[in-house]
C-alpha cells in the first residue's frame, strides 16, 4: 500500500520541481512588439523591436531617437505673468492665481483653494474635500 503513495509523491515531487525550474521563463524569446536596448555598430545605443511571434528581436535601429517615443519639446519654464484661474490644469503652485496647485488622484492637478466647508468652494467645484481644498470638478 506505501508503494502507490510513494510513487504518487515521487510524480509529484518531479512534476513541481520541473514546472519551478522554467520559473521566470515563459518559452518566448520576448514580448511582441516590445522594445530593448541594443549597440549600434559604431558603439552608440539604438534600440530593436520584438517580432510578432515573439522568437526573436530584429535589427538594431540605430536612427537616433527612441522608437515610438513622442519627441520632447522645450517649451521652457511656465510662462507666470499670466496666472491661471481657479480649477485651471497647473503643474506648480507658482502657476495659480490662488497659489495653490493640487494633485486630486482622479483629475491631476488642478488650481484651488483652501477651504474649510462647502460653502468656501465657488461654482463649478462641488465642494470641500476632505484635505480642505475645493474639490476638481
Amino acid at each position: 500500500m506505501r508503494r502507490p503513495l510513494a510513487t504518487a509523491l515521487a510524480a509529484v515531487t518531479a512534476a513541481a520541481a520541473a514546472l519551478f525550474s522554467g520559473c521566470g521563463s515563459s518559452g518566448v524569446a520576448c514580448y511582441p512588439t516590445d522594445w530593448e536596448a541594443c549597440t549600434c555598430a559604431d558603439g552608440a545605443q539604438g534600440y530593436h523591436q520584438c517580432a510578432a511571434l515573439g522568437d526573436a528581436y530584429g535589427a538594431c535601429d540605430c536612427s537616433g531617437p527612441t522608437p515610438g517615443a513622442a519627441p520632447i519639446e522645450d517649451a521652457g519654464p511656465p510662462d507666470v505673468s499670466v496666472l491661471a484661474s481657479f480649477l485651471a490644469v497647473c503643474t506648480v503652485d507658482a502657476e495659480c492665481e490662488s497659489g495653490l496647485c493640487y494633485a486630486f488622484n482622479a483629475k491631476g492637478p488642478h488650481c484651488t483653494i483652501a477651504c474649510n466647508g462647502d460653502a468656501d468652494c465657488p461654482a463649478p467645484s462641488p465642494g470641500c474635500s476632505h484635505m480642505g481644498v475645493c474639490k476638481a470638478q
